[in-house]
């Protein structure tokens, strides 16, 4: 059913996630930061350089315990920096989640388009995990770094830089494979999930075994694929992680390498030496994250190409109800609708059509509620799930439960109706799961009920109660029925049929 969003929510939806002040705020954060940072590189160049050779201890000491307050400083920012970094995350997820879920409930997807698109945000997140953002505002310090480096040491800043340029050309070498195989483990993760749910939605008397074996052989075909790329995917990431812990290494042994020459030439001071080397791991390892956003950013990149198509497509569907359809159930009353196969158009057809268009045409989505053939209960108390969350309603949902037949069954539960279930209904039998859906789609004030093979895990009594209990509420609530028991059939004869239109699908007589 369609939920309609208000003017707010939409201006809540496209709102950026993090305001220009907040930005700001943060900049001002990673300066400091990045400027305590160099207290200590600082302080190594004045005790080398200056207090032991004067042997200057009280000097020091003041210096080293204004090192230890600018770190404790420095901790304090990154805490706060990091606090910021982790609402943005959490905003950015919750409205990436929301529009997801909109344009799920409004298209009209296939399931594997669906699972497409709701793994879209899953892939973003790593984009706006603080480890990006951080490598984002910290990235320009590190050409501070490197000046100071320069001024210091001359050559010396040689080793930075090729670790950063080598780096960059790595992950550049390898973005063309990590993008490919993404697309890869995405596409075909999608086919296996959907081929997974259509299986376990399969009634298993009209299954075969040849369907089996051929849907089983695709699946496996689809596990190898998607094991291949996530090896891809794993290996490239594995690659990345080793070149950020060993960029800092690297450049600091390049550092001592090229300083120690320096230093035996004259050239350098051991406190520049020293003070250099804390510089140039710092600086690396930030021009070596920035490398890697690069890479990181790719998951979200592909996720928003692969959504953006799905989205641009999902208009065209040919199937959908007629003007007549349309107006047929959004007429005030009840009445019963029994969908039967016509030449042109399936039962099955007609069910899907109405179920995927049918809300945007009615006055009140609300009221549309739909059964599954094999329908998934809330997890949670019994009563909760028979009366939709709503304590008010839970009156009405007990009478109702006597009604088609399920207090019963619950009489026989440890503790009734405060049970606690799993979705798939246990510990209630599968004719109880059933009769428990249909209470919670008719508790409140439904418009329109529709039930896809009702008479699915029940037995000829229960289908006979159904029956009454269908016809008891079809002068009230439209009933529509996708059904091949010839007993529910004969029991709901004496309802008000509604007129079939001329046509149920648009585009097709």
């Amino acid at each position: 059913m369609v939920i309609d969003a208000s003017p707010s929510d939409e201006r809540l939806h496209r709102a950026p996630v993090s305001k220009p002040g907040s930005r700001a705020f943060v900049g001002l954060l990673s300066v400091g930061i990045n400027a305590l940072a160099l207290a200590l590189p600082l302080a190594l160049l004045q005790v080398y350089d200056r207090i032991l050779p004067n042997q200057s201890a009280g000097s020091a000491i003041v210096i080293f315990s204004a090192v230890v307050v600018a770190l404790l400083l420095s901790g304090t920012l990154r805490y706060v920096r990091t606090g910021i970094f982790a609402r943005w995350s959490a905003l950015e997820e919750h409205r990436l989640w929301s529009r997801t879920a909109r344009q799920l409930i409004q298209g009209h997807h296939s399931r594997e388009e669906a699972l497409l698109l709701a793994s879209a945000p899953a892939k973003a997140r790593d984009v706006n995990v603080g480890q990006t953002l951080l490598a984002r505002f910290d990235a320009p310090f590190s050409i501070v770094f490197l000046a100071l480096i320069a001024y210091l040491g001359g050559i010396v800043v040689a080793a930075p830089l090729l670790v950063a340029a080598v780096s960059v050309i790595a992950f550049l070498v390898v973005a063309p494979r990590n993008r490919s195989a993404l697309e890869q483990e995405l596409l075909t993760g999608a086919q296996y999930e959907a081929g997974v749910t259509a299986l376990a939605n399969t009634s298993s008397n009209t299954t075969t075994l040849a369907s089996l074996g051929s849907a089983f052989s695709r699946l496996a075909n689809a596990r190898t694929v998607l094991a291949k790329a996530n090896r891809t995917t794993q290996n490239i990431s594995s690659f990345q992680l080793d070149l950020l812990q060993s960029g800092a290494l690297i450049s600091t042994v390049g550092v001592v390498w090229l300083g120690a020459s320096e230093v035996l030439a004259g050239q350098m001071t051991t406190g520049g030496l020293a003070a250099c080397t804390l510089l140039g791991s710092r600086a690396a390892s930030q021009l070596v994250g920035v490398a890697a956003t690069g890479l990181r950013a790719q998951p979200a990149i592909v996720a928003a190409q692969k959504s953006k198509s799905i989205l641009e497509s999902s208009g065209e569907i040919g199937r959908q109800p007629s003007k007549g359809t349309a107006e047929i159930l959004n007429t005030a009353g009840g009445g019963v609708w029994v969908l039967d196969a016509s030449p042109r158009q399936t039962a099955t057809e007609k069910l899907e059509a109405i179920i995927d268009h049918m809300p945007r045409n009615l006055t009140d989505p609300e009221t549309v509620r739909i059964v599954a053939a094999r329908p998934r209960l809330l997890t949670g108390r019994l009563m909760d799930s028979l009366s939709r969350l709503d304590r008010d309603l839970e009156a009405e949902a007990l009478n109702l439960s006597r009604d088609i037949g399920l207090d019963s069954l619950v009489s026989r539960l440890p503790h009734g109706y405060d049970t606690e279930l799993a979705s798939s209904g246990r510990p209630l039998p599968d004719g109880g799961t059933k009769r428990a859906a249909i209470v919670q789609a008719f508790a409140g004030s439904p418009g329109l009920v529709i039930l896809e093979a009702p008479e699915a895990s029940l037995d000829v009594d229960a289908v006979k109660k159904l029956s009454e209990f269908l016809l008891s509420r079809s002068d009230a609530v439209k009933i529509l029925l996708l059904t091949s028991s010839e007993d529910l059939r004969d029991g709901l004869k004496d309802a008000t049929r509604l007129e079939n239109p001329g046509n149920w699908i648009e585009g097709i007589e």
